[in-house]
Formats: C-alpha cells, structure tokens, sequence
C-alpha cells in the first residue's frame, strides 16, 4: 500500500513540474527577458504604480505602454485615471531596463483596480506586451 501511494504522489510531482514548464513556456517573449508591476496605496489616497522591465536586448522603447486606474461605483469599474507612455516615469527609451514608479492621485477610502500594460519595442518596430492588474484600497 505505502509502495502505490509514493509512486501516485511521484507521479502527481511529476506531471506538476511538465505543467509548470509548459505555461512558462507560453509567457517566453522575445525582447523581454522579466517584469514587476505592482500597485500600492502610499497614504493620503495616493497609489504608488511600480513599472519594471528587463529586456533581452537594447529596445528603442521600453516599460509601461499604458496603466488605466478604474474606481469602484456600486459593482461597476469606472475609469479614474489613464497614463500613457508619455507620462513621466512610463518608459525608457534605448535601454534594455526600466524601473520607476507612477502615481496617482486617488483618494481614501476608495477601491481601485489597476491594470499596468508592460511592453518593449525593438529597432525594426516589433512590439511585445504584457498586462497585470492589482487591487488597491485607499
């Protein structure tokens, strides 16, 4: 009996680690090599939004293409706030690294749901992106 159990929970760890690596495998990019985003409250309503991205190469434009802030009303998401990679602190440009912060003026007492849209653009003009959202109470 304990012979049949081990090798059910070997196989189970196994066919976990095949699992793993093949969902990694779909998040593999091309130009970008890792990225953080996260979103925190900072006090007085402010919400601090971290952007960083690390390229596998120089790329002519690097970091948060757009973060769109939505504020909970009832049990709708309204947009509050739209950044673009123009605003300070969005991207870098000629770099294969980005790492600043965004912020935004909310204010307490609110719910907020951030979504932080990363991208790297090559010198031939070739995009990649990827999105996270985070949840911020003020």
């Amino acid at each position: 009996m304990i012979k049949k159990l081990t090798r059910i929970i070997a196989i189970i760890c196994i066919i976990a680690l095949l699992c793993s690596n093949a969902f990694a495998a779909m998040d593999a990019s091309t130009m970008i090599n890792s990225y953080d985003t996260d979103a925190r409250h900072t006090g007085g309503g402010t919400i601090s939004m971290l952007v960083s991205v690390f390229a596998k190469d120089y790329m002519d434009e690097l970091g948060a293409s757009n973060i769109f802030v939505y504020e909970k009303v009832g049990s709708a998401w309204i947009i509050y706030e739209t950044f673009t990679k123009s605003d300070n602190g969005m991207m870098s440009s000629d770099s294969a690294m980005h790492d600043d912060y965004v912020t935004c003026n909310a204010y307490t007492g609110g719910e907020f749901k951030v979504q932080i849209v990363i991208f790297a653009t090559n010198y031939s003009g070739e995009t990649d992106s990827r999105s996270e959202t985070h949840y911020v109470y003020t």
